[in-house]
């Protein structure tokens, strides 16, 4: 999280720095953090699971005297409650470290024992929710773990009622790739299932949160949980063109969304970063390139040029305005070179380098394209029109 990075020599009269914030961490002390609300997810989604290094840990229970042991917190079971209203792509999830366990399979480490979050369900969070909100609002809240993974399997069941003839029968689980019963809420019951989610209003959290925790002080599983929230890929959301106003920004959106009642200074964390680039260049338009290009190296002189194409592949190239006089020129380049090459570069494909006549033009050069990648194939219209534009 602290890597520097250097920014290369350059003019920096014409170099722009922009700074932004991509990720946000924090650990709050209750659920009314959120000051507007949270959409509740109801059923795990296995897609929200954090499973990737976050650089953060937390210690496990110790057992007996001996010292907590730390453990990442990408291994340690989680739950992602819901996403905090009004405050874009930042999520609240709840960890469970007394469930902490080893495991190959990063999905199955830090997914919840079906029964454990069926408990947690029946047991915690919807008496909780019920106990704070209204008499009116709870019609529309589920009323059990059974009614809520019955919602979120009906698409997946209809699916497969649609290509076998008969639905799948609850607690029919299939096995993993290790020859064990999947047990794990989230994993295979994820797949196809539908995302379900539920509006809590703000003004109940802080009651839900009191009295989630009261029905956890003597459970040894749910005693140590951990409430956590993020954001990640929120750059475009916060860049500007000083670190002030990145963070002043942040602030911001964060103040307007969040209770700083329920979290410390000192339980946020943020990562800011800094961006460099150049400005810009108009560049010059054309009806046809490819025809001057062909002229081009149709000439006697450009037999005595040696491949151009060595010397630019791999290279980082912008797709500007070349002087069109010659003795401004680098030598061996025709004005819109850069135009036409660029779009075979990024498929790999090297058709200027031959020394042939029309080299540029041969029909076993688009024959090479569609015998590409799979992924290249999806490019190839794109290809073609700049090549022939």
């Amino acid at each position: 999280m602290h890597t520097h990075h250097s920014i290369s020599p350059g003019n920096g009269d014409n170099i722009i720095t922009t700074y932004d914030i991509d990720s946000i961490c924090a650990f709050p002390r209750s659920l009314a953090v959120a000051k507007h609300g949270i959409k509740w997810h109801s059923a795990v989604t296995i897609a929200y699971s954090q499973t990737e290094d976050l650089h953060l840990s937390l210690p496990l229970p110790a057992e007996g005297s001996s010292e907590p042991v730390m453990r990442p917190m990408h291994e340690i079971p989680n739950y992602c409650f819901g996403e905090i209203l009004t405050l874009p792509s930042t999520y609240i999830w709840l960890f469970f470290p007394a469930l902490a366990r080893e495991s190959r399979d990063p999905a199955k480490r830090t997914a919840i024992p079906r029964e454990i979050f069926e408990e947690l369900t029946d047991n915690i969070l919807l008496p909780a929710i019920q106990e704070a909100t209204s008499a009116s609002t709870d019609q529309y809240y589920p009323p059990s773990y059974e009614a809520i993974m019955a919602d979120a399997r009906a698409r997946r069941e209809q699916l497969q009622t649609d290509q076998t003839g008969s639905p799948k029968q609850p607690g029919n689980h299939q096995e993993d790739g290790e020859g064990e019963p999947d047990i794990y809420q989230g994993i295979e019951s994820g797949r196809g299932n539908r995302n379900l989610s539920y509006q809590i209003q703000g003004q109940y959290l802080e009651q839900i949160w009191e009295a989630i925790r009261a029905r956890t002080t003597d459970h040894t599983i749910f005693s140590t949980m951990t409430l956590y929230i993020g954001a990640k890929n929120t750059k475009l959301l916060y860049t500007r063109n000083s670190a002030h106003e990145a963070i002043a920004e942040f602030q911001k959106i964060w103040r307007g969304a969040i209770d700083e009642r329920f979290i410390g200074e000192d339980d946020i964390f943020i990562d800011l970063g800094g961006s460099t680039s150049r400005p810009p260049t108009p560049r010059s338009t054309t009806t046809s390139c490819s025809g001057g290009i062909a002229a081009y190296r149709q000439s006697p002189e450009s037999k005595e040029l040696p491949p151009v194409g060595n010397d630019l592949r791999g290279q980082r190239h912008t797709i500007t305005s070349v002087p069109t006089a010659p003795s401004a020129r680098p030598p061996g380049l025709h004005p819109y070179y850069n135009l036409i090459k660029l779009p075979f570069d990024a498929a790999k494909i090297y058709p200027f380098q031959s020394r042939a006549p029309n080299a540029g033009h041969r029909s076993d050069i688009l024959l090479q394209v569609g015998q590409s990648t799979r992924g290249m194939k999806k490019s190839i219209d794109t290809l073609v029109k700049s090549y022939h534009s």
